[in-house]
């Protein structure tokens, strides 16, 4: 609901405009005051200001940034604007004491935040093609109404780390195996591959597409370089063994295990802290 309070000859609700409509023919406005003829008619209020609410319904669009995915934070935006009178005519001015959201308002998969509200200028280059006014001086009066939301973390977090986690817990289960048993060491590490594939493909079609890695990708290509360097371990520890230095490839073993330990889980601490 959107409701407008103003004094002068400018009826600002015959010229708003929501720039972030997705599809403006199935935007629906209903007005709150009309007349007997069913059309849109401010009250006048004992002050001598005009009153006019409408029920806006309709889709809009904002681009929702997910790079820091599953840790990322977004805000849904409703964009008005005057598409005729430029802001030294008509300067909108937010209500900031009652504009509030509904009690029991909620997202599935989403945590709802506070509503803000910003009245701004917007300064467009051109004169739209009119000859009677110069290019790009006028500027229109823009409010931005924002509601900050964010995803649950402790479910995400369950849903997307600790699932690769456990595979790799998986992936160092090879270097616990003897250096000759390398048939069972190469089954867990292939095996854990393809895991962390699959893995990465569910997680991947439930997000829309992107030309740029999510932290959650990087979680998953750090996850195949764990994998790939315990392959590369079990096979030279293998030949360790093989060539008659037990302790040698023991050792590797016990070294890889450490190593690969701190380079995923710090890695991956490394990548939530610094996104």
């Amino acid at each position: 609901y959107i409701w407008f309070l103003w004094k002068g000859d400018i009826d600002p609700t015959q010229s708003v405009e929501f720039t972030n409509v997705l599809n403006p023919q199935e935007l629906s406005k209903v007005a709150a005051n009309v007349d007997n003829g069913g059309n849109a008619k401010p009250e006048i209020l004992p002050d001598g200001r005009r009153y006019q609410s409408y029920h806006v319904q309709g889709t809009f669009w904002h681009p929702f940034p997910i790079g820091d995915y599953p840790f990322d934070e977004q805000d849904i935006v409703l964009l008005i604007e005057d598409a005729k009178h430029s802001s030294n005519e008509l300067t909108y001015e937010v209500d900031s004491k009652e504009t509030a959201m509904r009690p029991g308002m909620a997202i599935p998969g989403w945590n709802l935040g506070s509503i803000g509200a910003k009245v701004s200028s917007v300064h467009f280059p051109t004169n739209f093609g009119d000859t009677r006014v110069s290019s790009g001086m006028d500027t229109y009066s823009h409010v931005e109404f924002s509601v900050h939301v964010t995803r649950p973390r402790a479910g995400l977090i369950l849903k997307t780390l600790v699932p690769i986690s456990i595979i790799i817990l998986i992936t160092f289960g090879a270097l616990f195996c003897k250096p000759q048993d390398i048939d069972a060491r190469l089954c867990l590490t292939i095996t854990a591959l393809i895991s962390a594939v699959a893995l990465q493909y569910t997680t991947s079609t439930e997000l829309p597409p992107t030309g740029y890695l999510l932290l959650i990708d990087k979680v998953y290509l750090l996850s195949y370089v764990v994998i790939l360097v315990t392959t590369f371990l079990s096979i030279f520890a293998n030949r360790l063994e093989s060539a008659g230095s037990p302790d040698r490839a023991r050792r590797l073993d016990r070294q890889g295990l450490m190593g690969l330990t701190v380079l995923f889980f710090g890695g991956t601490i490394f990548l939530a802290l610094s996104r």
